[in-house]
């Protein structure tokens, strides 16, 4: 097993997953946020008869709660992997 023999190795290989966790979530995120914007903006439009400005759910909504889940997703990715490492390392000095 690679991360017993050199434990730098494992740390290197915490930051592709956090970074793809961190990725995959805030583009959930967006996506589903952006979604109701739109349904938002368009209800909004049907109620006050006239045609909204459809970027205000990019700017307004979606972008800022991406950021926001990204950035928390970013902290607890890091720690729930920092965890791991070092739980899988005393695992691996008690082996031995």
């Amino acid at each position: 097993m690679p991360s017993a023999e050199n434990p730098m190795l494992s740390r290197l290989a915490i930051l592709p997953r956090v970074l793809a966790i961190t990725f995959a979530l805030t583009g959930l995120a967006f996506a589903v946020t952006l979604l109701f914007g739109i349904i938002g903006m368009a209800g909004i439009g049907v109620v006050r008869g006239h045609l909204p400005d459809m970027r205000m759910a990019y700017r307004h909504f979606a972008l800022p709660v991406a950021v926001t889940v990204g950035s928390c997703a970013f902290v607890a990715a890091w720690i729930v992997e920092i965890r791991l490492y070092q739980q899988r390392k005393s695992l691996a000095s008690a082996q031995n």
